[in-house]
């Protein structure tokens, strides 16, 4: 599969995409493994990350922490 370069607004646009979409698919599981409360603490810790990033709020949550709270 060739790949189109894309600059770096358009990466980190589709990362939290991706982030967010792994996070609502594992909040809807009904019995959580150790792994996947270890993927929920991994994805949040990349948006935290991420959220550092001036451009965010355009494409991020607001409050990360209230929306994907991690036990």
């Amino acid at each position: 599969m060739a790949s189109k370069k894309q600059n770096s607004r358009r990466v980190l646009k589709g990362l939290i995409d991706y982030l967010i979409l792994s996070l609502n698919e594992l909040k809807d599981v009904q019995r959580k493994t150790l792994f996947a409360e270890g993927e929920i603490t991994a994805y949040v810790e990349c948006l935290e990350y991420i959220s550092r990033w001036t451009g965010y709020k355009k494409y991020g949550i607001e409050d990360i922490e209230r929306q994907f709270p991690i036990e």
